[in-house]
């Protein structure tokens, strides 16, 4: 066998990723079902680079925490999206920090809403949060409202923009800012991630467009690695392996 994982032979798919070199600006997609050794595979690519400083991001927490245990500690370092954006720009708002909630909308925008309105705006405002668009849109308004409410979809688009003014004004204790809310922040700021050779990024398939939005603005090298049968196949301009 030309070479081995934990005393198991490496499969030829395998054993290209593990010997493939990136170079700068690199994009490499690796694209594999779960169970397919994708995360030990990428153990021994940055086991084999012990000079390389790599980053492992990824979108939830316990993908996180795995990651951990698993990479070698001396040139890797495991993240959350969400602790990147807090370390930069979320600490800001640790007097703040709390989900937005339905029943506190009405004070925090100056007037009066009936609860499913609260909760057509909220649905607003989580979907321009987990965007890329630097603005709040129409298209951020659920579709069966826009359907049902062809002629109200603006007052939604007008009180989300509202709303996610107040949460970002720090001197505003009445909106809360949520862990979306600062990630949404930092991804405007066009953050340059800087410390790292390479950046690796697990269960691609579970991040939204505003943190595919990060990532794929910077210029350090980067692994994707995710599911075929999702959105890892929007990422343009990759190469597979």
């Amino acid at each position: 066998r030309s070479s081995d994982l934990g005393g198991y032979s490496l499969t030829q798919e395998q054993v290209k990723i593990v010997n493939h070199d990136m170079q700068p600006g690199h994009l490499v997609r690796i694209v594999a079902f779960a169970g397919t050794g994708k995360t030990s595979t990428l153990v021994e690519y940055t086991k084999r680079r012990p000079h390389v400083k790599f980053l492992v991001s990824c979108y939830n927490k316990s993908v996180q925490l795995y990651a951990a245990s698993q990479f070698p500690p001396r040139n890797v370092e495991c993240k959350t999206f969400h602790s990147l954006a807090f370390r930069n720009v979320g600490y800001k708002y640790k007097h703040k920090l709390r989900d937005v909630k339905a029943n506190n909308l009405s004070k925090v925008i100056g007037q009066r809403l009936h609860p499913v309105h609260s909760k057509r705006l909220l649905d607003t405002l989580e979907c321009y949060l987990s965007s890329d668009d630097t603005d709040v849109q129409p298209h951020h308004v659920p579709s069966n409202v826009r359907r049902a409410e062809p002629n109200e979809w603006r007052r939604y688009v007008e009180l989300a923009a509202k709303l996610w003014k107040c949460m970002i004004n720090l001197s505003d204790r009445d909106a809360g800012m949520s862990h979306d809310g600062y990630l949404k922040y930092w991804q405007l700021s066009r953050p340059v991630i800087r410390g790292y050779d390479c950046l690796l990024i697990d269960e691609a398939q579970d991040i939204t467009p505003a943190v595919a939005s990060i990532v794929l603005n910077q210029t350090t090298p980067k692994i994707l690695v995710g599911d075929p049968h999702q959105q890892i196949y929007g990422f343009k301009g990759a190469t597979n392996i």
